[in-house]
């Protein structure tokens, strides 16, 4: 038996068992399923295309002033305030009730959570045009460094999903072969650490890499250029290497499934939390500059952003690289010792 074909059998091997276990299968889709929500909220929410009724109670010319001026607002009237009331949430968005010149009344559709403060702007706006009110200052907003709508959840995702694969179900992987006695028959085999290791690593990035792409493909990410798509991709290679690693170190070191998962969880929120909340200090991004969730999500987030800086990008990847060339030596280490 070549050391390919020894690989592909723990690769092989790993993978029914991942896909025999109804909670990795649970673990895997929470998150996928978790971006597609957030995806159909923010689609939601970017639909600026909107019915609204209009009461005038004093025949104003607001109606041709809305009509003439505004591209996403389509008004229909109505003679009183209850048949409008009876149709929001059905025909229209909201009402524009008009009592006299200077006196406008709003009725929104308060089920409607991802449009209701969006529109209420948009039609405070449109009313201080209509009766020529000038605005108090002036405020320019210009974009820099912005991520696409349907995209700006996934650096995050993708992180909590890669470092959720890679240092809870790994390690429970490892842990469960050493607490029912399977790994004692891979001794029988040709395998040794080596090759064992490789092929448990690789099976976990597999695994990583199949979820994070179908989690990038549903909120089209095949969109970008092809240049930024193959730097992702190798950013969660790269990553999932790395936290495929750390699982290993840890279902080496626990005697039992129980105690890898508790150990993981342990470490995994650890992992995660300075990343998420980094940019609230100089300190908090100096913390998480010491675990490498912090690099893949600066990966994925500048890479998807408007203007990307390349540079930092290849820098963000050198020191994953760094990471996983460190950590696969301490595993090496640690497994030489357990099994000697």
């Amino acid at each position: 038996m070549n050391f390919l074909s020894i690989i592909q059998s723990v690769i092989k091997k790993d993978m029914k068992e991942f896909f025999r276990n109804k909670t990795i299968i649970i673990v895997i889709l929470l998150p996928l399923l978790a971006s597609l929500f957030f995806l159909i909220i923010e689609d939601a929410g970017l639909n600026k295309y909107f019915n609204i009724g209009l009461v005038d109670d004093i025949n104003s010319d607001f109606n041709s002033f809305v009509t003439s001026n505004i591209a996403n607002i389509n008004v229909y009237n109505y003679d009183n305030i209850g048949r409008a009331e009876s149709e929001i949430g059905d025909r229209i968005d909201g009402i524009i009730h008009i009592h006299n010149k200077n006196d406008f009344e709003l009725y929104l559709n308060a089920a409607n959570t991802n449009s209701y403060f969006f529109l209420q702007n948009q039609l405070e706006n449109i009313i201080d045009r209509y009766l020529g009110i000038e605005p108090q200052y002036e405020l320019q907003v210009n974009s820099v460094n912005q991520i696409e709508g349907k995209l700006n959840f996934l650096p995050i995702w993708l992180t909590i999903t890669i470092t959720m694969i890679g240092v809870l179900i790994i390690s429970g992987n490892l842990a469960e072969e050493k607490e029912n006695k399977t790994m004692d028959a891979i001794y029988i085999t040709p395998a040794n650490n080596l090759l064992f290791l490789i092929g448990k690593i690789l099976s976990g990035v597999i695994l990583s890499t199949v979820t994070a792409l179908i989690m990038l493909f549903i909120n089209g990410f095949y969109r970008q250029p092809i240049k930024n798509v193959l730097l992702v991709v190798l950013a969660i290679f790269l990553s999932s290497l790395v936290f495929n690693v750390i699982g290993l170190i840890i279902g080496a070191k626990s005697d039992s499934q129980s105690s890898a998962r508790s150990m993981g969880t342990i470490i995994y929120f650890p992992l995660l939390f300075p990343t998420l909340i980094y940019n609230l200090s100089d300190f908090t991004e100096m913390i998480a500059k010491f675990f490498p969730t912090y690099y893949l999500f600066q990966v994925i987030n500048n890479l998807l952003s408007i203007s990307v800086n390349y540079s930092k990008v290849w820098y963000n990847l050198s020191i994953l690289m760094v990471f996983g060339v460190v950590l696969s030596s301490i595993l090496f280490y640690v497994f030489k010792r357990v099994y000697r």
